[in-house]
């Protein structure tokens, strides 16, 4: 019984290192986990600093776009008058819209009445078409659309530009 007692300590006592050598695993990896966690947490989003940030004038430090009424067409390019109050802008300012072969042109008709949406457009809010250069005339009102940031810019290359209807 000698033997048995001592086999039976033994065990016991294997079970008791296994199950302190698991509860020391499992405070490890909770105290690296949660170490992580909180690491991650008090971190900045990163693209929160520049994307949304405000400039000293309150406007965002970027936008892609400027909204206003033709001015001219060119061969290459697009004046346009912006106005303070469709755009970033503390005062109306004159913009040149550069085009190129890649820049793609759009019409964009809105309803007027509701009936309008379910007869004339199946049932979308707003019609696209794609249109021309010579589609434009001075007077209509378009957005310019860049691949870049376009603040503070008095010229720049739109990648689409959008007539409103």
């Amino acid at each position: 019984m000698d033997e048995f007692k001592k086999s039976r300590n033994n065990k016991t006592l294997m079970v008791i290192i296994a199950l302190v050598v698991i509860v020391v695993i499992v405070i490890a990896v909770y105290a690296i986990v949660s170490k992580n966690i909180s690491d991650k947490t008090d971190q900045k989003p990163e693209n929160t600093n520049q994307e949304n940030a405000q400039a000293g004038d309150g406007f965002p430090t970027v936008f892609y776009s400027y909204s206003g009424l033709i001015e001219t067409i060119g061969d290459n390019s697009i004046v346009i008058k912006a106005s303070q109050d469709k755009n970033y802008l503390k005062q109306d300012k004159t913009i040149t819209v550069r085009i190129d072969n890649e820049t793609e042109f759009v019409s964009i008709k809105f309803p007027t009445k509701a009936a309008d949406i379910e007869t004339n457009n199946g049932g979308k809010l707003f019609q696209r078409d794609a249109i021309s250069i010579q589609d434009l005339k001075p007077g209509d009102e378009i957005t310019a659309i860049s691949y870049e940031n376009v603040k503070n810019q008095d010229s720049f290359l739109a990648k689409k530009v959008e007539k409103m209807n």
